[in-house]
């Protein structure tokens, strides 16, 4: 079918070998081969379609500059593949978006559109009053003070107070970002997939690209070290389920989340992405926030972060034309 330039159709084949694969629970050489013939299915269609898939994302800016009333600025991305600092929570008359050069068109296609899809969660949450923006560093002293240990073996080795504080912090912060950064993730891809479903083939394209890579703690071993036992098993948990969610996004045509089975975090893994799938259909505005409160409870870790709500705002008039290219 590939041969043929017939991708819509290889996927249909494959989504079914996929299936029965994953109901005998087997992983054989054919699955292997298949999972790469999804793949170039997916590339022949991001290549196919990418005008269309251009101009869904510039539509999708536009409805939100509309719907919100804040223009939508686009800027480098540097030390991260891409961010959101959205206006009403940063004190500004505009969002600004960032997305790293120098990736192939597609993925950063995806990557802008993960970031506007953040933006229309936070805009739906601030219409009704719920928008909040969640800072590590008012964690509460009980989970600073699961850091002691680590903070005396620092001691002993002669590093000065102020060098102590910046590693908690920063361990605190990467704890935080896990808990409080992977739930949203997950709602945002599944509504990516469900409402601007021509974006698929970019979405695992990119996701492909990146899950493979290391995460925050895999990168730095002082930050697992400093990390009690227990908020590690709890980063661990909640990305393993972000990993379980995109998997299941994709019918098994990828098998990210296969290199937690055997760690003792994985049940807990299992039962964070049941919440998430029991909650995802009937999330409401401001909803993803209430499934990151569910899943911060279910680790013991409600409190990490020091939450600032938002109240709603009538839209403002602001000029779109402040952020040129449009």
């Amino acid at each position: 079918l590939l041969r043929r330039d017939q991708p819509d159709e290889s996927l249909e084949l494959l989504h079914g070998v996929f299936a029965e694969a994953g109901a005998n629970h087997r992983i054989t050489p054919a699955i292997t081969e298949a999972r790469d013939l999804y793949a170039q299915a997916q590339e022949v269609l991001a290549r196919r379609e990418l005008d269309q898939i251009r101009q869904a994302v510039r539509g999708f800016r536009r409805r939100l500059e509309e719907e919100g009333g804040l223009p939508i600025c686009f800027s480098e991305a540097e030390d991260h593949w891409a961010w959101l600092e959205n206006g009403w929570t940063n004190s500004r008359p505009y969002h600004l978006v960032a997305c790293a050069s120098g990736l192939p068109e597609p993925l950063r296609l995806h990557l802008t559109a993960h970031e506007l899809m953040h933006l229309q969660t936070d805009l739906e949450a601030h219409r009704a009053g719920r928008l909040r923006a969640a800072d590590s560093a008012g964690s509460l002293p009980e989970f600073r003070g699961l850091c002691a240990s680590a903070a005396h073996d620092l001691r002993r080795r002669e590093a000065d107070s102020e060098t102590i504080e910046g590693a908690i912090e920063e361990a605190l912060q990467c704890c935080a970002e896990a808990i409080h950064g992977y739930p949203l993730d997950m709602v945002v891809e599944a509504r990516l997939r469900a409402e601007l479903p021509l974006l698929r083939p970019v979405q695992f394209l990119s996701q492909r690209h990146f899950m493979p890579m290391p995460d925050r703690l895999d990168l730095n071993p002082r930050l697992r070290r400093i990390l009690p036992r227990p908020m590690l098993q709890a980063v661990e948990a909640v990305s393993g389920a972000y990993y379980l969610s995109i998997d299941h996004l994709h019918h098994g045509a990828t098998q990210f989340a296969a290199r937690y089975q055997r760690r003792p975090t994985f049940g807990l893994m299992q039962e964070l992405f049941a919440v998430f799938q029991a909650r995802f259909p009937g999330l409401g505005p401001g909803g993803h926030f209430e499934l990151v409160d569910e899943f911060a409870e279910r680790l013991g870790l409600t409190g990490l972060c020091q939450l600032q709500y938002f109240p709603a705002t009538p839209v403002l008039a602001a000029g779109l034309e402040a952020c040129a290219p449009r």
